[in-house]
């Protein structure tokens, strides 16, 4: 068994995996290919770096997991099989990264495992909370709800015992943002956040927040937690989120924004397509967000009953999405 289990899929030759593990010697990766993923350039990287896992379409689909199909292929919700096998290795923590997401410290692991170790004392008490305004450079963090575009926010911070059971690290240089705020000049460049050195907790039971899929690490009983869903776009991973938070509310777990942090310099991409995939997120949200609210979830059920209420009664999913979330329920009970 190991600790943590570093996952993530790519189309390229994801070499910044040295930096990670030049941060710690054991910590398990594993990366999911796709059709145009150069796979024999980074399997050779998995076999340098050592206890790094690289998985081919057809390694994929040799495993049989249900979800692999209604995914389909061409798509970063490949993820989800680097997920499934993470959760499957036994780790006590699973992390999913970007291939263009650094590490920022050489003690990266060292600032994951003593995050999760502190004691929650506080939390930020508002109905929604948006990390950009915490940045020196202010922006809209991808999946914030619109109509809250523009309003000040006024936080409190209150005594709330709970865990850590999430940690959304922080990115500095091109921060998480939509393809809108893009336009025209490439938006923000962050080098610095007004936190609190030990970040900052938000309790589900009172505020919500979008949560990416960018340096974002869950323990391994929220791990079932961490997918991303199909057919929502951009929004793959903060709809996903948003239901996460709603299972959430049933447990004592917080979500963390700190460290550790990395460094993004994005990857190409079109503004344009971005922006289309992005459009269904940005129409629904909130309402998705009212219907999830409204689903009951049970305090000392398991979590994977708690998602299975929330797959039932969550509105405004495509089918592929509603499939995928059927399957998704079945491989998780087979590798918990």
């Amino acid at each position: 068994m190991t600790d943590i289990c570093l996952f993530t899929t790519t189309i390229y030759v994801p070499s910044v995996l040295r930096q990670y593990r030049a941060s710690d010697p054991d910590v398990l990766m594993i990366v999911a290919g796709d059709l145009k993923t150069p796979h024999a350039e980074v399997r050779a990287l998995c076999a340098e770096l050592g206890n790094a896992v690289y998985l081919d379409p057809h390694e994929q689909e040799a495993l049989g997991y249900k979800c692999s199909g209604i995914i389909g292929w061409r798509s970063i919700q490949r993820r989800n099989i680097a997920l499934l096998e993470a959760i499957r290795s036994g780790a006590e923590v699973v992390l999913s990264i970007d291939d263009d997401n650094a590490p920022r410290h050489s003690s990266y692991f060292a600032d994951l495992r003593t995050a999760f170790g502190q004691a929650v004392d506080m939390a930020v008490f508002d109905a929604w909370f948006n990390l950009g305004s915490n940045a020196a450079d202010g922006f809209i963090y991808r999946g914030f709800p619109f109509s809250l575009r523009g309003t000040e926010p006024s936080y409190e911070y209150v005594l709330s015992a709970g865990r850590v059971g999430v940690i959304n690290g922080l990115i500095y240089g091109d921060p998480d943002i939509n393809a809108i705020d893009r336009y025209p000049d490439g938006g923000p460049h962050v080098v610095k956040y007004y936190i609190h050195k030990e970040g900052v907790y938000v309790n589900p039971r009172t505020t919500w927040t979008p949560i990416n899929s960018q340096n974002t690490a869950y323990v391994r009983e929220l791990a079932p937690l961490a997918f991303v869903l199909p057919a929502i776009g951009r929004y793959d991973d903060i709809w996903a989120s948003f239901m996460a938070l709603r299972v959430m509310e049933a447990t004592d777990y917080h979500v963390l924004f700190g460290e550790p942090s990395v460094v993004q310099e994005r990857n190409p991409h079109n503004w344009l397509v971005d922006l289309e995939r992005e459009i269904y997120g940005m129409r629904y949200t909130e309402a998705f967000c009212e219907g999830l609210k409204a689903i009951p979830v049970t305090p000392h059920a398991s979590v994977l009953d708690n998602l299975d209420a929330v797959r039932q009664g969550v509105t405004h999913l495509p089918l592929q999405a509603r499939l995928f979330l059927d399957a998704w329920l079945d491989d998780v009970a087979k590798v918990i």
